[in-house]
């Protein structure tokens, strides 16, 4: 019983990480009009997913102060399912 108990956990454990969503985790951001960039931290926020500026960058990559910082620039972001029958 305990060896089966333990191979349960095991498994739950390793395929935690498969129903990770995706795009979590920090990105970086494309350039705007002005070449200025920044990190965004993309977390869940109930059941979808927000992200949060956490630092923003200028051209030449040197920190960019912002009042932006801090801020949820992504909000209510949805996972969407296709699912394709038939092919």
């Amino acid at each position: 019983m305990k060896k089966i108990a333990m191979t349960a956990a095991a498994l739950v454990t390793l395929a935690a990480p498969v129903f990770a969503d995706p795009l979590e985790g920090m990105w970086r951001t494309a350039q705007d009009d002005n070449c200025n960039s920044g990190f965004i931290q993309v977390a869940p926020c109930g059941p979808a997913l927000c992200g949060t500026l956490m630092q923003s960058f200028d051209a030449g990559g040197n920190d960019l102060p912002s009042d932006n910082i801090g801020r949820q620039i992504i909000s209510q972001t949805m996972a969407r399912v296709i699912v394709k029958l038939g092919v």
